[in-house]
């Protein structure tokens, strides 16, 4: 039984560990996560953010690489949720689990905020989360995730995707460019520019947020790029932002993307 300790003055941000989970896939967001939430406190700042781990069972779990984690919950003692991480890895596994589909159905129909990362998205699927939904996951599971959830719209080459109480990531290290975004949609772009900073991160943002596409890296580069579309996707305005030769390089897909003083 889920313990209910959640008032106004708390904001619990569970993260969801399994055997054979990706280490980055968790320890990416709890990273961002927590030291949004110390820097919040040292601001005395509420509602105070809780950041924990939860396992079906207690007892050590072995990651991908073999790790091993002592997660701080199980599925009978954790908090009352708001948002929920669920990273990827061997996600497979988790799926065949009763008992993980069960939690997962009842800790996302009350959480204000259901993530993903990578892989993870096919277990926010198998509950029947990903259907309508334009989502996204690792590129290698990108075709995979189409197949099985066709009722899903699989996004590419962006690194999450904003769909409100919905958000899913990218692999691995989009997780941690996800959860800055999250910080930025709780609390604030100045908060999240802070977490980036003190991680000496530097934050990808190549996003789908309600059918619109953003660059906005924080690059202090040489070519100045203005996008004005995204295949069939539409921006809102012009967006130009400051990228290396290297960055310029990821973006060179666009068909409409102009150098300043000049086309591509």
């Amino acid at each position: 039984m889920t313990t209910s300790s959640h008032t106004d003055e708390t904001f619990n941000i569970g993260i969801f560990l399994y055997q054979g989970v990706e280490e980055l896939d968790f320890c990416g967001p709890f990273e961002v996560l927590k030291a949004a939430s110390y820097t919040r406190s040292e601001k005395g700042q509420n509602p105070v953010w809780q950041v924990f781990t939860v396992a079906e069972e207690p007892g050590l779990l072995k990651t991908s690489g073999e790790m091993l984690i002592q997660p701080h919950f199980t599925f009978h003692n954790h908090l009352h949720i708001d948002l929920l991480v669920v990273p990827g890895g061997l996600a497979s596994s988790q799926v065949k689990k009763p008992a993980v589909l069960e939690w997962l159905r009842k800790v996302t129909s009350q959480a204000q905020l259901n993530t993903s990362v990578c892989t993870g998205a096919f277990l926010l699927g198998a509950v029947g989360l990903l259907d309508g939904h334009t989502v996204t996951t690792h590129w290698s599971a990108l075709d995979e995730l189409a197949r099985q959830y066709p009722g899903a719209r699989v996004e590419r080459e962006v690194r999450w995707v904003d769909e409100g109480r919905l958000v899913t990531a990218a692999g691995i290290s989009a997780g941690m460019d996800m959860s800055l975004h999250l910080v930025e949609r709780l609390a604030g772009r100045e908060l999240a520019e802070e977490v980036a900073h003190y991680m000496e991160y530097r934050w990808q943002e190549q996003y789908l947020l309600r059918e619109r596409v953003t660059f906005r890296p924080c690059y202090a580069g040489l070519v100045k790029l203005q996008v004005e579309s995204s295949r069939s996707l539409k921006l809102s305005r012009p967006i130009t932002i400051s990228m290396t030769a290297r960055t310029w390089a990821r973006c060179s897909w666009c068909p409409k993307a102009k150098l300043h003083g000049g086309e591509q």
